[in-house]
């Protein structure tokens, strides 16, 4: 195939601003998983907790507030994968501003 070093130079960063974007959001998507499961499991472990179980005061304060934190992480970061998406589409030229 007959194709100008332009040509070829803008069809690799397209393939690899693809492969970046697939990349991202696979791991995003892995990390949201895990995320997912670790706050489920904490909910859990403090609602099946029978009532008469002795449990530290301090400590579902401290399990709000991890899961609290959890929760913002995620939405930063999901921010963060729209913007950086967004940004590297653009780039690619496969959507507009």
């Amino acid at each position: 195939m007959n194709e100008s070093p332009q040509e070829w130079i803008l069809k690799r960063r397209h393939e690899d601003l693809s492969l970046t974007v697939r990349t991202s959001w696979s791991l995003y998507i892995q990390f949201y998983t895990v995320f997912l499961t670790v706050s489920v499991v904490g909910l859990g472990w403090v609602l099946t907790r029978p009532a008469d179980a002795p449990i530290v005061p301090r400590a579902k304060h401290v399990i709000a507030i991890v899961l609290v934190i959890q929760t913002l992480l995620t939405a930063i970061t999901s921010a963060a994968m729209l913007v950086a998406s967004r940004y590297l589409l653009v780039a690619c030229g496969t959507a507009s501003r």
